[in-house]
């Protein structure tokens, strides 16, 4: 009978880690699925032309994400060296995940009533492990294009060239 015993004892004591560790799961997985971003079909497809979009900037090739930028967007601004100042200095990317999107008619600045998102992406950069990257999407007829960008570094403030333009952007992106 002893050895029922210890073995009762021993599978208790083995069944209450299995059963601890389970609901530890269990908890994680209800707090990760009520935390994670929902997307409609849409905005699935305005974040996958963002992405390719940002992939083109984490290249380096920071002349064809100007020239990739809506025309009107890239008249206010020297994209080229924007990037080239405050992007290419964090590094390679080491991840990106997007956590917001904002619906907008219209953005201020503009004259026309436009469906917009405003995507956030929280990203780690080779130096920079926390970074926020908001890109600024419009809806063209069926097709979405990037029409603003700008990452915050440190403590929710924009990292921004200051130009002549740079009121005329701030009302274009809004926070």
């Amino acid at each position: 009978m002893s050895a029922f015993c210890e073995f009762c004892k021993f599978y208790l004591k083995i069944s209450g880690a299995v059963l601890q560790f389970t609901s530890t799961l269990l908890i994680l997985s209800f707090y990760c699925s009520a935390h994670a971003l929902t997307l409609s079909p849409d905005d699935e497809a305005a974040r996958d032309v963002a992405l390719q979009w940002l992939r083109v900037v984490d290249s380096g090739n920071y002349e064809e994400a100007a020239l990739q930028m809506s025309q009107e967007i890239r008249a206010l601004q020297n994209w080229v060296s924007y990037f080239a100042a405050h992007r290419g200095p964090l590094g390679r990317v080491k991840n990106r995940q997007i956590v917001e999107v904002k619906h907008r008619s219209s953005v201020p600045g503009t004259a026309e009533i436009r469906n917009h998102d405003i995507m956030r992406f929280k990203t780690s950069f080779e130096h920079k492990p926390g970074a926020l990257e908001e890109v600024v999407m419009t809806k063209m007829g069926c097709c979405w294009e990037v029409s603003g960008y700008k990452i915050f570094t440190r403590a929710g403030r924009a990292v921004a060239q200051r130009t002549d333009n740079q009121d005329r952007m701030n009302r274009i992106l809004p926070n």
